[in-house]
């Protein structure tokens, strides 16, 4: 067929990111943005935002006056490249279904197509965060008598970049929880007035605190909370985003960490309520604190901490990540994932919420927390050693024993209904044994069960100081769990991933051992009664048993850490493991 229209040859082709920016704000104020010294055009990528439009400039020709369809034809076909797959992908605005389709319209410069982004990745085998995207365009215009008006093709000069910044919250364990009531440091404070400042952080019976916290601050960066290494490791396999900003290179991270400290004496449905509460308006001086490698959370004037909820660190992150996703991530090392295991269950988690990550989480409890109320042993330097950091770490026994009667987290962290082991086993004074369950028995039952004993064999340390079981907090950490047990999450399954480890068979606290023999004295010397209740070793992680660690969801989201090297990796240090960043760093580009 004769050609008799103008041709365009190697017309430059412009990604339009402006069209689809959620703030409806451009991208041109915010800098040059480059990957290794070569310039790109990033494109925010977020859920409701699901295409990307480009532009054909047309001089001397105003194609609107080509855009009825029952006179002129439009055929354009685009040719997706990936730079660094070496993969390709075809569209068209024709009907094929060999092809994905382009939405075409119509300016006074030029006519604009618009491209799906998930098929486009899809057939790309491409990924957020990771790719360089070329576009190429062939388009011809023939009208009713099947002659070529006019032709062209063209290129982008720069690639596309889809972009999509995360925030990683991390909820760590109680250690990592700095709590201040006042001026003082009470948890954790090394040193020998340990005992007088864990006296400031008792609870009242309802497991309220008695003294609110004034400040929550996060553990100094270091071992095992090196966040800033933790972020390198998410950063490798991803291309070397910058902005250059008046004549200043910065680089852009795709991944921003946001640690979340907590009052952990707080019952952990209070945790989930301040983490989904409204977002707020912080002033100036709180947003630094927040946002610091070490955040802390301060109330005003004297008054108790008032935490941020995850919509409130979204929109303080934001004037730094301008292509934030308004969804986070979380991560929960040992309690902290307790928390997110409920949280994710509450209405409303997946407005705020695409994953979550359990690293080392007690789903179904540890006796470590039995042992703890029954002795007032904690054991807290197991993991620890030879860190430097925890090495002079006191914690008073019988300051301990007296404060866990009102502690929420004692009750929230013990065996639940679903606890699979024995949790228990007397030796009375004839030799005869018995073991007791925690698994379908009520928590109160079974510690009236142990108590009796405890009192009918003069276990004596279980009584000093007025120490006494809080059925109130029991009942509270039993329907916690029971709802656990049964509600639905709210996110989607494929975005959880159960992170544990093994230090070993005989590394963790197992069943609770009651001896009542008076065989139980050696050489002579008499076992004062206290020191009669002890326990026997099962496997886990040094801290919790294996089968806890697991509980929570279904075998697809398990991953064991170190399994593969023949580590031996305990419940502290499993948060420090570069396997376990980098099977995040996997998982976290995966879209819904």
């Amino acid at each position: 067929m004769p050609n008799n229209g103008n041709q365009f040859r190697n017309r430059t082709v412009h990604w339009i990111s402006e069209l689809i920016d959620a703030n409806d704000d451009g991208f041109q104020d915010r800098g040059l943005y480059q990957i290794d010294g070569e310039t790109i055009e990033p494109i925010r990528y977020q859920g409701g935002i699901q295409e990307v439009k480009f532009k054909v400039r047309l001089p001397d020709i105003d194609p609107r006056d080509y855009s009825d369809s029952a006179i002129y034809t439009w055929k354009v076909i685009a040719r997706i490249s990936d730079r660094l797959g070496n993969n390709s992908s075809e569209f068209t605005n024709e009907i094929n279904l060999l092809w994905h389709s382009i939405a075409l319209s119509f300016d006074a410069e030029g006519v604009l197509g618009s491209l799906q982004v998930d098929p486009m990745l899809a057939d790309l085998n491409a990924k957020i965060n990771h790719n360089l995207l070329d576009l190429e365009v062939r388009f011809e215009v023939s009208n009713g008598d099947d002659e070529i008006v006019f032709s062209g093709n063209g290129r982008t000069e720069t690639p596309l970049h889809l972009l999509l910044q995360k925030a990683i919250v991390l909820l760590p364990g109680v250690l990592a929880s700095n709590i201040w009531i006042g001026d003082t440091k009470c948890w954790i404070n090394p040193g020998p007035h340990n005992a007088e400042r864990l006296h400031m952080i008792r609870c009242h019976a309802s497991g309220n605190p008695v003294n609110e916290a004034t400040r929550i601050e996060f553990v100094s960066p270091g071992d095992p909370y090196e966040t800033e290494r933790w972020q390198r490791w998410l950063h490798t396999a991803l291309p070397n985003l910058t902005c250059t900003v008046r004549g200043r290179e910065h680089k852009v991270l795709y991944y921003r960490f946001q640690g979340y400290p907590y009052d952990w004496r707080l019952k952990t449905e209070q945790i989930i309520d301040q983490l989904l509460g409204a977002e707020n308006e912080l002033d100036d001086e709180t947003l630094k604190h927040i946002l610091k490698d070490k955040p802390s959370f301060r109330g005003e004037q004297g008054r108790g901490v008032r935490p941020p909820s995850i919509k409130t660190i979204v929109k303080s992150l934001k004037p730094s990540c301008p292509f934030l996703d308004d969804k986070v991530s979380l991560v929960g090392h040992s309690t902290g994932g307790v928390v997110i295991h409920g949280l994710i269950r509450r209405d409303g988690a997946e407005d705020v919420i695409d994953k979550a990550f359990f690293v080392g989480a007690p789903f179904l409890g540890a006796l470590k927390a039995y042992n703890a109320f029954l002795t007032g042993k904690m054991d807290l330097l197991n993991g620890f050693i030879g860190t430097n950091r925890f090495d002079s770490l006191i914690l008073d026994q019988d300051k301990l024993l007296e404060l866990g009667s009102n502690l929420a987290i004692l009750y929230y962290l013990a065996p639940t209904h679903q606890f699979p082991y024995p949790a228990a086993k007397i030796t009375y004074q004839d030799g005869t044994e018995k073991y007791f369950n925690r698994q379908h028995v009520d928590a109160n039952e079974f510690m009236d069960e142990m108590i009796r004993l405890a009192e009918l064999h003069q276990l004596k340390k279980l009584t000093k100081n007025g120490t006494h079981w809080n059925r109130n907090l029991a009942d509270a950490a039993d329907t916690f769990h029971r709802t656990c047990a049964v509600s639905p999450i709210q996110i989607e399954l494929d975005h959880c991933i159960v992170f544990y480890s093994s230090e070993g068979p005989c590394s963790t606290i197992g069943e609770i051992r009651y001896d009542a023999r008076d065989s139980n004295r050696q050489n002579n010397f008499k076992q004062k009664p206290e020191n009669r209740i002890d326990y026997v070793l099962s496997g886990g992680d040094g801290t919790v048993p294996a089968e806890s660690l697991k509980g929570g969801l279904p075998p697809s989201s398990w991953y064991e850490v170190g399994a593969n090297a023949g580590q031996r990796i305990d419940h502290v240090s499993i948060i420090a493991q570069k396997e376990l960043w980098l099977e995040i760093a996997r998982k976290l580009p995966e879209r819904d």
